[in-house]
């Protein structure tokens, strides 16, 4: 991804903060495909970030919408080696957003950009 997803949801996020008449709340937490898996090694936390980043800027989409800077989402369990690839490409496929992956979670902000 480039930073013109990020300016995006900033725009996004802003302009939902703008907007004090109307106040709309996410309605589930949304979910990863794949999250009741357990992933091992380094391709399989690259693969997974790779195969789910469509359903996570989904998801950040909609938590930009509703006045929030922050989503953490459940991704799946495993071990070390699959978290930190994992952390890695989500890192470089979400440009300038504050990724961490810790636990079962995945944690992406962009509150620093908000203002």
């Amino acid at each position: 991804m480039s930073v013109k997803f990020l300016d995006e949801v900033v725009a996004t996020t802003k302009k939902a903060i703008a907007n004090s008449h109307v106040q709309v709340s996410p309605g589930s937490l949304p979910h990863l495909p794949y999250e009741q898996m357990h992933l091992y090694g380094a391709d399989a936390g690259d693969d997974y970030a790779r195969t789910a980043i469509d359903a996570l800027e989904d998801g950040i989409k909609d938590y930009a919408e509703c006045k929030q800077t922050r989503l953490d989402i459940r991704v799946p369990a495993g071990g070390k080696a699959a978290r930190a690839a994992m952390q890695k490409a989500f890192e470089e496929l979400l440009v300038g957003f504050r990724v961490t992956v810790s636990g079962g979670r995945l944690s992406v902000d962009w509150k620093s950009h908000v203002g």
